[in-house]
């Protein structure tokens, strides 16, 4: 329980940080990510919206949990390496709740055309954490 939970809450945190400044600065992402939930008109006041001066407040987020955040990736990316589960010998709570949150850096293709292959420099476009996601991916085929 203990993976599950750190995934639900400690690590979707991070996520959420790191999804919501990739956001900001990417306009095609901004875009896709309320492209279906909201109205032509909504979408296009937040096209319009000035995320440039937003841009120049990066301070707002830390760079040292992008880093840590990314420190850990790598490390559950060799566990799952070496494993094919987090915990145990098959698909466990701990492993989709971790799929889960990973489908934020990097849309898999389940996401719809429109956010599939989106997600956040630095974790979706990382050579050390494809592993990561073809694991999701494999997760995802499976239960589905």
């Amino acid at each position: 329980h203990l993976i599950e939970d750190w995934a639900d809450t400690t690590f979707a945190s991070q996520v959420r940080a790191v999804l919501l400044q990739a956001a900001l600065f990417d306009q095609s992402l901004r875009l896709a990510l309320i492209k279906e939930q909201f109205s032509d008109s909504f979408r296009k006041i937040i096209n319009y919206l000035p995320f440039s001066m937003i841009n120049n407040f990066n301070q707002i987020f830390d760079k040292r949990e992008f880093k840590e955040l990314a420190e850990t990736l790598q490390k559950v990316s060799s566990l799952i390496e070496s494993n094919s589960w987090l915990v145990g010998n098959q698909i466990t709570n701990a492993d989709l709740a971790l799929a889960a949150q990973l489908s934020f850096l990097l849309f898999p293709s389940s996401s719809g055309t429109v956010l599939a292959g989106k997600g956040v420099p630095g974790f979706g476009d990382n050579p050390c954490l494809q592993n990561l996601f073809r694991w999701r991916d494999y997760i995802e085929l499976e239960i589905l």
